[in-house]
């Protein structure tokens, strides 16, 4: 578990990613307190993420992750 909030970009290991549009982290972000857990970071490939916008679909918000 890192904490309860990011403080910057997640960075992501390129040798770590298999292919595919959809990734979570093993790290997970959050505190456990009463009914909250802490939760994993979700990735999408730009394709994914394009295809979200291009659906306009509802419901996600998103951050820039750095890939090395």
């Amino acid at each position: 578990m890192i904490g309860l909030n990011l403080i910057s970009e997640p960075y992501v290991d390129a040798a770590s990613l298999t292919m595919g549009d959809f990734f979570v982290s093993k790290q997970k972000i959050g505190v456990k307190r009463g009914v909250l857990r802490p939760e994993p970071l979700y990735f999408c490939s730009p394709k994914l993420y394009r295809a979200i916008k291009i659906q306009k679909l509802k419901g996600f918000g998103f951050e820039i992750a750095h890939v090395k």
